[in-house]
């Protein structure tokens, strides 16, 4: 027995250990960045996503409970339905009791005038007329006993009946903001949508954070091999300041755009060091963990060279955020109209129809919006194409100039700051093509999240 238990109790422990296993897994620390990576590690670790979902979850929850009390409607329905019949034979009775004291009050007239002391309808069954007795001042006790007691039951009704009302009324409300709810549930579809976007845009946010960092790194290689290349200038320039061949004041200018240079990598340096901070903190992390940025992006040319405009745009329409948005507006609009011409007062029928007709108007505006902004990226995707391809050409040259340059420093013909010089030009023209990369790359990005659904320049 004590054997089982101790096993127990392992496997409790196992299990507890391999659960706390998988949650340190799953957030564990990221070292090493690639811009494939970046969708993937925003949706699972970024506290805003995270954050956002759980808020989805509970707009959700509102929304099912929206459905439940939409369910009530019928019964809400059919009770006020019941209490108009309730309100309806109680008033019959009333009328039926008047009817009979009237009747009563015309007989005894008749009675008083012709000396006549017969009812007809009661009494005798076959005659259909009863004997009434002569009423004397001493008889009209009983008389005055059943008016007031008709009068009592009547009050007892007409009191009924007013609790019936009051209660038909609050059911009225309660139908009445029943009326409300389908709005209220395409605002809380609405939301969820806008959380979606929002997401997207912090996705999209760390992505360009990446290739910004990609950017600036460039611009610090650049520089860093300027700098290294104005440093040896400078050696030369104190060897010919000493042979009398330039001035201090030469070499002081050089100086001072050694120091501009050095305050431009220290810049840029500040820069990339920060959307570190910034991307460690998006991934759930300290600001200071350190991430190595891997420079991982394609752009492939055979997928840029397939775009279709046309069937594109379609595609992008349908599944457009911001056009989705708007017909959302709409439906609430329509709504909130049908609502004002059941429930509402003049003022705020003629509200609601404006409200419709300017939805109506927006929603129209943002098909041409979007189509707008479509051809605007699609535009771009092919200036960067050109621009890709000239700098390419441009790399071309480079190189068959670098490779000359090589040669005569080989031959001795030149000296070795003119060959580093010549060599910085061609790295330079280098990083022009991996900028120009980096510039398609970012247009096809948009051009893909319109695809989605996703307008990142409004």
């Amino acid at each position: 027995m004590k054997k089982n238990k101790w096993l127990l109790v392992l496997l409790v422990i196992m299990l507890v250990m391999q659960t706390f296993t998988v949650d340190a897994k799953s957030n564990k620390e990221i070292r090493r960045l690639k811009f494939d990576d970046i969708e993937t590690l925003m949706k699972k670790r970024n506290s805003t996503i995270k954050i956002n979902k759980n808020i989805e979850k509970n707009l959700i929850d509102s929304i099912d409970a929206i459905k439940d009390a939409e369910d009530s409607r019928k019964d809400l329905e059919y009770a006020i339905d019941e209490i108009d019949k309730a309100i309806s034979g109680l008033n019959q009775k009333i009328r039926q009791q008047d009817k009979l004291i009237n009747e009563i009050d015309e007989l005894i007239k008749t009675d008083e005038d012709d000396g006549l002391g017969g009812v007809p309808g009661l009494g005798d069954e076959d005659s259909g007329i009863i004997e009434l007795p002569d009423i004397e001042y001493e008889e009209s006790v009983a008389y005055d006993t059943f008016i007031e007691t008709i009068g009592y039951v009547q009050g007892i009704y007409e009191s009924n009946i007013s609790t019936l009302k009051q209660n038909r009324n609050a059911l009225k409300e309660q139908l009445k903001q029943l009326d409300k709810l389908p709005a209220q549930e395409l605002e809380l579809e609405k939301a969820i949508l806008q959380l979606d976007m929002a997401n997207e845009s912090i996705i999209y946010g760390a992505q360009n954070m990446y290739l910004g960092y990609n950017s600036l790194r460039r611009q610090k290689d650049e520089l860093v091999e300027n700098l290294e290349l104005l440093e040896e200038q400078i050696e030369i320039m104190v060897l010919q300041e000493e042979l009398g061949m330039i001035t201090l004041l030469d070499i002081k200018g050089i100086e001072n755009q050694k120091e501009q240079l050095e305050l431009g990598i220290k810049t840029l340096d500040t820069q990339m060091d920060n959307i570190k901070k910034e991307l460690n903190l998006m991934m759930d992390q300290d600001f200071d963990t350190p991430l190595k940025m891997e420079d991982t992006f394609i752009v492939d040319k055979k997928i840029i060279s397939k775009i279709k405009y046309k069937s594109d745009l379609r595609v992008a329409k349908r599944n457009s955020y911001s056009l989705q948005l708007k017909n959302y507006d709409y439906k609430i609009q329509n709504i909130n109209a049908e609502w004002a011409e059941k429930h509402g007062n003049y003022d705020e029928i003629r509200a609601a129809a404006r409200n419709l007709e300017n939805a109506s108007i927006e929603f129209s505006q943002e098909h041409k919006n979007v189509e707008l902004v479509f051809d605007k990226v699609y535009e771009e995707i092919q200036n960067k194409v050109e621009a890709l391809e000239i700098e390419n050409k441009n790399l071309e040259y480079q190189q068959d100039k670098y490779h000359v340059l090589e040669l005569r420093y080989e031959l001795g013909l030149i000296s070795e700051i003119e060959f580093k010089q010549g060599e910085a030009e061609y790295n330079s023209q280098m990083n022009k093509v991996k900028t120009a990369e980096q510039n398609l790359f970012q247009a096809w990005l948009q051009y893909e999240a319109l695809l989605q659904g996703i307008n990142f320049q409004q």
